[in-house]
């Protein structure tokens, strides 16, 4: 569905239609080498999508007659949408080394736009999710929206409507 902004059109793959799958040879698929200047840059990144999501959280209320969708589709794709996105650039394009702190910070980042996007369905929801398991999920749906249904369950799909484009 090509409308619907929640849908990923370019799937990052090794050119076969499978999923990068590059790892140290430690084994440890969510480590990998990158030279320096393009991990300052990613650093940098990762600090905004923290602050972004700390900031978020700090500032959001609850809606009063869930669900607020406008609202959760922007959670998704601002969000959601933009840590699971650097995980993936960053898996597939130079090999990358996240260092702890970095990661704990994008993978709390991503969890915190998952609750948010929960909460605006009236949904309380203690995300605790790998940003490589969102990531997968990305690649194999297309959709952040579908992604999203599928990590956190909401909304349940029996009252779920479809998208409309923001109509």
């Amino acid at each position: 569905m090509a409308d619907d902004p929640g849908r990923v059109d370019d799937e990052p793959s090794n050119g076969d239609g499978t999923a990068d799958d590059d790892t140290l040879s430690n084994g440890d698929p969510e480590r990998t080498e990158v030279d320096e200047s393009t991990n300052g840059d990613l650093s940098a990144r990762i600090a905004d999508l923290s602050r972004r999501a700390r900031r978020d959280r700090a500032q959001f209320e609850p809606p009063s007659d869930p669900p607020d969708e406008e609202t959760a589709l922007g959670y998704l794709l601002d969000g959601v949408g933009a840590a699971v996105g650097l995980y993936v650039e960053a898996r597939t394009g130079e090999f990358v080394r996240f260092d702890d702190e970095e990661f704990a910070d994008l993978e709390r980042a991503m969890n915190d736009w998952l609750e948010l996007y929960a909460a605006c369905y009236g949904v309380d929801l203690e995300a605790e999710f790998t940003v490589r398991e969102a990531a997968e999920l990305l690649v194999d749906t297309h959709s952040i929206r579908e992604t999203a249904l599928l990590l956190t369950g909401v909304p349940d799909r029996d009252r779920r409507t479809a998208w409309s484009g923001g109509e």
